[in-house]
């Protein structure tokens, strides 16, 4: 999959060890987050989350993304963590999703998730969305 082509509004790239610094100071401004979801985010629970996989998909971890969505100015608005082919061959699920709390409310995320290639669709844990 090619994931440069997610959005035509930001940059998007793989995210790496070298980006748990960035990737944490974006989510411990999300505190409301971490109040409903314990624990509360550390360097380790990320370095856990960019490569955690669920049992049936143990021996494919090509199909793992964790990703992050940059403005022009090279800021981090967004982390996004999916799996491709995931529950089904033509879905992609998506294990975590969080915006820079500076920029949430002004319609990005809902742009992030709607500019993702048409070809897959999301599965969401526990959530509805609306067409």
């Amino acid at each position: 999959m090619n994931y440069i082509n997610f959005s035509k509004s930001y940059h998007v790239r793989m995210l790496t060890e070298r980006d748990i610094p960035l990737i944490l100071r974006l989510c411990e401004k999300n505190t409301q987050f971490y109040e409903h979801c314990p624990p509360f985010v550390t360097a380790e629970s990320i370095r856990d989350d960019m490569c955690a996989l669920p049992q049936r998909k143990m021996d494919e971890p090509q199909d793992k993304y964790y990703l992050g969505y940059f403005d022009d100015a090279e800021q981090l608005l967004a982390v996004l963590d999916f799996i491709d082919h995931y529950p089904t061959e033509q879905s992609c699920f998506i294990g975590f999703f969080m915006m820079e709390r500076s920029v949430q409310g002004h319609g990005i995320g809902s742009r992030i998730i709607t500019e993702t290639p048409p070809e897959r669709r999301w599965a969401w844990p526990c959530c509805r969305t609306t067409a």
